[in-house]
């Protein structure tokens, strides 16, 4: 995985084995002693939280939603089933 920025906070791409997405937006970013973590969304839609280390300059996928299935959430409603 590589993400590269053109300038600031937004712009650039993220790119996986098989896939270049568009860099839409930065929403949030954290800061810890080791990595600097990215709420960013693409163009697909998606969110996805994505590592730096700073040290090794690496990048690695943490978390992903999917926008699909949270617009299907608020349309068809959230269902708890009773624990087995």
């Amino acid at each position: 995985m590589l993400c590269r920025s053109q300038s600031g906070r937004e712009g650039g791409a993220l790119s996986t084995w098989d896939h270049e997405y568009a860099l839409i937006e930065v929403p949030d970013q954290w800061y810890g002693p080791e990595a600097t973590l990215f709420k960013v969304r693409t163009d697909d839609g998606n969110l996805y939280i994505l590592r730096h280390a700073r040290a090794a300059d690496q990048w690695t996928l943490e978390s992903f939603r999917h926008q699909r299935s949270v617009a299907q959430l608020k349309t068809t409603g959230f269902k708890r089933t009773a624990p087995v």
